[in-house]
């Protein structure tokens, strides 16, 4: 099974990258 968390830890990553970037 995939490991969910480690999913939506890379998600929350990559929507702090995107907000930084727009900040």
């Amino acid at each position: 099974e995939k490991n969910k968390g480690g999913e939506a830890a890379e998600a929350a990553l990559a929507m702090l990258a995107l907000k930084s970037r727009f900040d």
